[in-house]
């Protein structure tokens, strides 16, 4: 009777153990995400729930998206997601786009992806630009060959976006940069005509450069859709010398007429200065015999046969100047 007595009691001991251990479990942790964690297969302590519920973690969240990552069989902590949470990220965000990225064959640690939901991008909408390729265009930009040619290229880049760079990584600006200095550069190794011929070769060559280093962008392939020839710069350079030469001809045969004209303008002068001279030596004459006329010294029949000797000297001396003319234009 007394043994029967002692196994009731212990039995209502450990019966009330339990009920209250039950109860303090009810209490500190949540039964409910307990449970469903437990049912779905995704066990997570309850010290680690109570650990969440003592932060004032939201434990329904965390769990909901803890069961989501190793059902789709991402290898997740529950301490990461709490982490993160915890850093003000969005485990939507990371946990559908981790998801997202493993059924797209797409390369993304659960790092980069913490990382790219701080900084408030969309991992979806990034993993979807690392599938699609984008191409963009460098627009017509002018190469001059080794014969001084000009020749203008038009080229495509078709890029996917790298995970490995997406912080930091350069953007479409350099790699087109990048694209134009390479093609500059071989172009003036070439002559037009083999650097027109030789396009393939400049965008393979840009290919194997590895002008995606450090960029946003893995380049998948780089195609020129046009070239066409430009200015002949050797051309214009000989237009130019010859234009030049044509001037300055133009200027000497300007700066002969201009001197000849000057000297004759002096000519003239000359001639009017020795009328004026010739005047005025015929008047001081005439003055001086008026002068000897009045003293009686001489007659004016002696004047005037004076006056006629004086012009049949001036007459000789001219017919014996266009004589000398003559003779020299003859010679």
């Amino acid at each position: 009777m007394l043994g029967l007595t002692s196994g009731y009691i212990v039995g209502i001991v450990l019966g009330s153990a339990f009920i209250v251990a039950l109860a303090l479990f009810c209490v500190l942790v949540p039964v409910k995400e307990y449970f469903k964690c437990l049912f779905s297969k995704c066990h997570v302590s309850a010290v680690a729930l109570r650990a969440m519920k003592m932060r004032n973690l939201p434990c329904a969240l965390i769990t909901e998206w803890y069961i989501y990552s190793k059902n789709a069989g991402l290898n997740l902590q529950i301490k990461d997601l709490q982490n993160h949470y915890g850093s003000g990220g969005n485990l939507q965000n990371v946990v559908s786009g981790l998801v997202y990225a493993q059924n797209a064959s797409v390369d993304l640690s659960f790092d980069s992806a913490k990382t790219l939901d701080l900084e408030g991008r969309d991992i979806k909408e990034i993993i979807e630009e690392c599938i699609k390729i984008t191409t963009f265009e460098t627009g017509a930009f002018k190469t001059v060959s080794y014969d001084n040619r000009e020749i203008l290229f038009n080229v495509a880049l078709s890029v996917k976006t790298s995970l490995d760079r997406l912080i930091g990584g350069t953007k479409e600006d350099t790699l087109i940069a990048r694209v134009k200095e390479i093609f500059i550069c071989m172009v003036a190794e070439d002559n037009a005509k083999d650097a027109i011929k030789s396009c393939d070769i400049y965008a393979k060559n840009a290919e194997l450069k590895g002008i995606d280093k450090d960029s946003f962008y893995k380049v998948v392939s780089i195609d020129v859709i046009s070239v066409e020839l430009g200015k002949d710069y050797e051309y214009e350079k000989t237009l130019e010398n010859d234009e030049h030469n044509e001037r300055m001809e133009i200027i000497s045969l300007q700066k002969e007429k201009a001197q000849k004209e000057l000297d004759e303008q002096n000519l003239r002068n000359r001639a009017q200065q020795e009328l004026f001279e010739k005047a005025k030596a015929e008047k001081e004459m005439s003055l001086d015999v008026i002068n000897k006329v009045n003293e009686g010294k001489i007659t004016m029949v002696d004047y005037y046969k004076l006056q006629n000797l004086i012009a049949d000297t001036e007459m000789r001396k001219s017919i014996l100047s266009s004589l000398d003319s003559d003779k020299k234009t003859a010679k």
